[in-house]
């Protein structure tokens, strides 16, 4: 990445950490863009450097890691049963999230989904993000398996392997955060009924 570039991204994450300890703290409508910028000890130009906007903040890196899920199903290896190549690019996505402030089972992506699910505004962006990134996929499974896969059916199979990650994500466990692996169990779970 070089030394420029990891300086950048050790701000980038500065400014996500301050700004979820803010909302924490505060709230999310009630916490400026400038507040973080301060406590980040940064310029309110150099936060919008980096994000264009509050909410931005909660979303980051969501279309590269949905492009990796895509990638993942269109480059597939011949023979892999759908269902494999599902759990096999929701691995991708996990993966390609691993070291960034939306890694799973970390305190950051914890407060993130504790956002997206309280505050209105965020939940309908979260909504529609997930159901564009679920779309994508689905559209490349059943191009993918034009042979034996329907679109209504590769719809189903996505919806309910998200479905599955996203509850097991939210839901309180004695056995703390949700780890990479549980959220796949889950969507393994899910897609079990379908035909491998």
């Amino acid at each position: 990445m070089g030394l420029r570039g990891t300086k950048k991204e050790r701000t980038r994450r500065r400014l996500v950490e301050i700004a979820y300890e803010l909302f924490t703290e505060q709230g999310y409508e009630e916490t400026t863009t400038s507040q973080i910028a301060a406590a980040a000890e940064v310029s309110p130009a150099t936060f919008f450097n980096y994000f264009p906007t509050k909410d931005s903040l909660v979303f980051t890196d969501g279309p590269a890691i949905a492009e990796v899920g895509v990638r993942a199903v269109r480059d597939r290896p011949p023979g892999e049963p759908p269902t494999e190549c599902l759990s096999r690019a929701l691995r991708a996505m996990i993966d390609a999230a691993a070291g960034t402030t939306r890694e799973p089972g970390t305190s950051l992506e914890a407060t993130r989904l504790a956002l997206v699910t309280t505050v209105p505004s965020l939940r309908a962006t979260f909504v529609g993000r997930a159901l564009t990134t679920q779309h994508a996929l689905a559209d490349a499974l059943s191009t993918s398996y034009a042979d034996s896969l329907d679109e209504e059916t590769a719809h189903a199979m996505v919806g309910a392997a998200f479905g599955a990650a996203l509850a097991v994500g939210m839901a309180p466990s004695a056995s703390g955060r949700p780890t990479a692996d549980r959220l796949l169990r889950a969507a393994a779970k899910a897609t079990a009924g379908f035909a491998a």
